[in-house]
């Protein structure tokens, strides 16, 4: 049981932030991920994906967990909507499904648990309706309102949700929230935690971001991959 813990406390460690807000435009995702480099930047494992119309997903954690389980879920969705209506396919049953997976395997004490966490959000016409699931690695999960956080790093986390609680990103289109994130993200360790080391100037390098959004308001499709580029901060 002890080894168990240790794994899971261990394996928590490679799970580097995903952010989720809504703003004027629609829900922004921004994920440092470290599988995006410089050389290729076009070639990385996605943290961040298009669930159902107006719903995406954010992962972090084990890749080589989190992105059969994110597959494997955009596949059960797929299926759901032969099934049922689009009005049915609603954030709340697709956080049922995916944390009862998480929990199914956390609780067998014979085999290693997931070490992954995911985000559900939900973008509406009405910014105020807007709801964020974050689903921990034993399958717990919970609902907030405006945005959400997910990562390994506990403390980190928290002091994230602590500071993203003072920024009104309602007011803001994506490119100022994307900014006004990245503001946030240095005033904690999460960019030392990353792997990013201090130059001369004691100016830290930032990490490499997957960013997306679902636009608001938008008819068809609504999720977006925004572009490779913005992941640099001058």
């Amino acid at each position: 049981m002890n080894d168990r813990l240790d794994l899971i406390t261990k394996d928590k460690e490679s799970a580097l932030p995903v952010i989720a807000v809504s703003t004027k435009d629609g829900i922004l995702f921004v994920a440092i991920n470290s599988s995006i480099s410089l050389e290729d930047p076009d070639t990385y494992l996605h943290k961040l994906s298009e669930i159902h119309d107006n719903i995406g997903l954010g992962a972090c954690g084990n890749p080589s967990e989190y992105d059969p389980l994110r597959r494997q879920f955009i596949d059960v969705v797929d299926r759901l909507v032969y099934d049922l209506s689009k009005d049915d396919i609603v954030l709340k049953s697709l956080a049922n499904s995916l944390a009862g997976e998480l929990r199914d395997v956390y609780r067998n004490l014979r085999v290693i648990p997931y070490v992954v966490y995911f985000l559900l959000a939900e973008c509406q016409d009405d910014p105020k309706r807007d709801h964020f699931v974050r689903i921990s690695l034993d399958g717990k999960f919970k609902i907030f309102n405006s945005f959400t956080v997910i990562g390994g790093h506990d403390k980190e986390v928290g002091v994230l949700m602590d500071l993203l609680k003072l920024v009104n990103f309602l007011e803001m289109d994506w490119p100022t929230a994307l900014t006004a994130i990245k503001e946030v993200m240095k005033k904690t360790n999460i960019i030392r935690i990353a792997g990013a080391k201090k130059s001369d100037k004691t100016v830290e390098p930032f990490p490499s971001l997957e960013v997306a959004i679902l636009w608001r308001g938008k008819i068809g499709r609504k999720w977006q991959l925004l572009p490779h580029q913005i992941k640099e901060v001058k």
